[in-house]
């Protein structure tokens, strides 16, 4: 064997020495909880993903309601003469 590869070629060899010293039961093991991780991280940033989309949209749909509302009572409450026009609180110079 020469030494020009023995910097590249001795990762993957003493990986196999540690994988090879496990056993199956153990190789299988570890697979599974690797594959048990990659699961909940897939799941999780799915359902985050999908819980902000639908929270996000709810929000925006339940402010302009209140918004559209409190224009409505704005205007009348300033015809019947209590609104912040009637008290000379608006906006607008008269």
């Amino acid at each position: 064997m020469s030494d020009a590869g023995h910097g590249a070629g001795r990762r993957p060899g003493a990986f196999r020495r540690w994988l090879g010293r496990r056993t199956l039961r153990g190789r299988l093991i570890a697979g599974l909880l690797a594959l048990l991780a990659v699961a909940c991280a897939a799941i999780g940033l799915v359902t985050y993903v999908g819980l902000r989309h639908g929270l996000m949209s709810q929000l925006g749909s339940s402010t302009a309601i209140p918004a559209v509302g409190f224009s409505v009572w704005i205007e009348a409450l300033t015809q019947v003469g209590r609104g912040p026009a009637a008290n000379g609180l608006s906006g607008s110079a008269t």
